[in-house]
């Protein structure tokens, strides 16, 4: 979801664009569009893809490999976390459901699996953030895998992953990382970095083939969506995770194919897609608190069509808005420090 490479395939940043807007408008909307969350699926099969780049590459070591990640992925993460933690000491009438406490917000901020107090739901303080508990345990896989030789590597991924998704059968539900680790979404992932593994040895499926799969995948989602539910454990991979999937191998098979149209737009919004997707709750949140005020929410709340849809807008700009301003000096200022630390003795 949030990774990032020299050499970006638009395909990838089209489809980080879809995705975090499938996400955003499945928050502003709710239920009737629960299809949206399937953007999460797509995130997941991407990161899995792109991270297969970055791990087979003949330079990239252990300590580079996890600096980039965690550069990436913590400060805004952190810096989103941390505001709505503040927002919550200050006026706690505005958050009743955010039951704030130390461990909680601690655990939240080490990306660890932990249960919202009084609850059996396994979320993070920022809530969309519980996407990144699966995020860092892959990245953990492939740090590891990384110390192997580049042959052993995605060999090694597997191992580990599959050992996981069984042992599951045996390890107790009440333990939240039980519950994460072996997940069966954690196989987007895989498919993802399969998928990538592949193509870095030279297998492509070419343009015709990779428009059967964006077909694929639209139709899959498609027919998700008629049924409007949201499904969970190995289902969920049948019926969100194998669309997914098309989309994404569709997407850069229609790159590699070289008939994939410029879509500028598109590729901006996936520049900022990480922003977008950690920023609109917070975004919608305070949208909500406006439009009380202005009396503009009535009793159908966001579902009003102007409303949402004004909502969904402003969201989307506020992200823009915090990649630009935020993200981006960042992730300057980081790759700086990265390159000053890596230079030889007496460089300039």
């Amino acid at each position: 979801m949030t990774v990032s490479t020299s050499g970006r395939l638009n395909s990838i940043q089209y489809l980080r664009a879809v995705a975090a807007l499938m996400v955003v408008a499945f928050h502003v909307v709710g239920p009737a569009w629960t299809i949206g969350s399937a953007g999460v699926d797509v995130f997941f099969v991407i990161s899995g893809f792109v991270i297969s780049l970055a791990a087979n590459s003949a330079t990239v070591t252990p300590l580079g490999f996890a600096y980039d990640r965690a550069a990436r992925i913590l400060p805004l993460y952190w810096l989103c976390t941390l505001v709505l933690a503040a927002a919550v000491a200050v006026a706690p009438g505005l958050f009743p459901r955010l039951p704030l406490s130390a461990d909680w917000l601690a655990m939240s901020l080490a990306m660890l699996p932990t249960f919202k107090p009084g609850t059996s739901d396994i979320f993070p303080v920022l809530y969309q953030g519980w996407t990144l508990n699966y995020e860092a345990f892959f990245y953990v896989i492939v740090l590891i895998a990384v110390a192997l030789p580049v042959r052993q590597r995605f060999l090694a991924i597997t191992v580990v992953l599959v050992a996981f998704l069984a042992a599951g059968e045996w390890l107790p539900s009440s333990q939240a990382w039980a519950r994460i680790y072996t997940d069966p979404l954690l196989i987007e992932f895989l498919a993802g970095y399969a998928f990538g593994h592949l193509r870095l040895r030279g297998f492509r499926f070419g343009g015709a083939a990779g428009a059967m799969l964006v077909l694929a995948g639209l139709v899959g989602f498609g027919l998700a969506a008629m049924t409007g539910e949201g499904p969970e454990g190995w289902h969920r991979i049948l019926v969100w995770g194998l669309p997914a999937f098309c989309l994404v191998a569709g997407g850069v098979a229609l790159e590699d194919g070289k008939v994939l149209p410029p879509v500028p737009l598109a590729g901006f919004i996936g520049e900022a897609s990480y922003a977008i997707y950690l920023s609109h709750g917070l975004a919608i949140s305070l949208l909500v608190v406006i439009w009380r005020r202005l009396g503009l929410l009535t009793s159908e709340g966001l579902d009003t069509p102007v409303l949402a849809i004004a909502t969904f807008v402003l969201c989307v700009l506020a992200g823009v808005a915090f990649h630009l301003l935020v993200e981006k000096p960042l992730q300057r200022l980081l790759k700086r420090r990265k390159s000053q630390r890596t230079a030889p003795a007496g460089a300039h």
